[in-house]
């Protein structure tokens, strides 16, 4: 349901999916219980219907996550006539309004059952985005792995790496993180967009035009630059100085909501720091946490989850230009489960503003 009478311009959601604070929860489970005890897909069921699933309801979604992965030829064929230096997100943006139009669109674009519907998606998505990934480095598309879930499947069909070791687990455990977390601008274009009576293509359409191009994905993007400007830990302190005095941002520090730091950073640091000393890359690791003590001393904030997030997936070999696709991803298993919720709610939303502008005004005749 929805709360009209928070204030002038506030709309406030009421909500059974997730919460931020004092603990994240989704569904009442704490989320560092979670990644420890489950998969992606189980999450993105909890997510959806308020319930872990039994082991047959695993089996169903797997079966209908790998079918939608076998992409059709018309998509195969139009993702060859792409332009070549278009990005993943542009990729990703079109084909989510250009599937409608096709002469043959995938069968499950007319599902109108969420829970049937949301694996297939990912399946198509995660399809898209490696496949087309693979076309732009001269590598024909993989077929997918049926042992494989959603995270193993990522990494197979982007870089055709097998098996189920740490860099899977961690890159599950970040999808997991990522799912959902409360009232994002694209979350509320996608409960919006319920609310108008649109179908969840067209508010899944919405919210990847909110978050592709997103603050979360430039700062997320631009972590990675931070640890390439200051490259040794004894530049650490010397370089927040100077971009502090310089007025700049702090891409990975701070957030609108945690005034004690990110709970998600922490979990995902220590995977990071797991992969990192797998690939001998440690000394990458300490000069992050130089970066984090320097910021700390001079500036008094704590890391968000961008900023581990960002290290994680370059371990990975996720390349930057894959960070807001793999976001879009991972974040449409919340915003599948606001969907459903919004459009169970009774009534309209209407919003409240504050006009600023100027007072009475009346035009001079000529």
């Amino acid at each position: 349901m929805t709360e009209r009478n928070v204030g002038a311009g506030e709309v406030r959601w009421t909500t059974a999916i997730s919460a931020v604070e004092p603990d994240l929860l989704y569904r009442g489970y704490r989320v560092d219980d979670l990644i420890d005890r489950v998969t992606f897909l189980e999450t993105s069921y909890l997510l959806l219907t308020g319930e872990l699933p039994t082991h047959e309801q695993v089996a169903d979604w797997q079966a209908l996550m790998l079918g939608s992965m076998d992409l059709p030829a018309n998509i195969h064929a139009w993702l060859r006539r792409v332009p070549g230096n278009a990005s993943p997100a542009d990729v990703l943006l079109s084909v989510l309004g250009r599937i409608r139009l096709m002469d043959e669109p995938p069968e499950f674009l007319r599902v109108s059952d969420l829970t049937a519907a949301l694996p297939q998606w990912f399946g198509f998505l995660t399809a898209v985005l490696a496949a087309r990934y693979r076309l732009t480095h001269g590598e024909l598309p993989l077929e997918p792995r049926h042992e494989l879930g959603l995270a193993g499947n990522l990494n197979w069909l982007l870089h055709g790496r097998e098996g189920k070791g740490l860099a899977e687990r961690s890159l599950e455990i970040l999808l997991i993180m990522l799912a959902d977390h409360g009232l994002s601008p694209a979350t509320v274009s996608v409960r919006l967009a319920a609310v108008n009576g649109a179908d969840w293509p067209g508010a899944l359409l919405s919210a990847a035009a909110a978050v592709l191009p997103g603050h979360a994905v430039q700062d997320a993007r631009q972590a990675l630059h931070v640890l390439s400007d200051v490259r040794s830990a004894d530049r650490a302190t010397e370089w927040v100085r100077q971009r502090l005095e310089s007025g700049q941002s702090l891409p990975g520090f701070g957030h609108r909501i945690y005034r004690v730091g990110d709970p998600r950073a922490d979990l995902v640091a220590s995977r990071c720091r797991q992969v990192a000393e797998s690939q001998g890359r440690l000394d990458r690791e300490d000069v992050a946490s130089a970066i984090e003590q320097a910021v700390w001393e001079q500036h008094q904030k704590l890391p968000n989850l961008r900023w581990s997030a960002a290290r994680l997936l370059d371990y990975l070999r996720m390349e930057e230009p894959l960070f807001g696709p793999l976001i879009l991803i991972s974040r449409m298993a919340g915003w599948a489960a606001h969907y459903h919720e919004q459009t169970q709610t009774q009534g309209d939303l209407s919003t409240l503003t504050d006009y600023h502008g100027p007072s009475l005004r009346t035009t001079n005749p000529c």
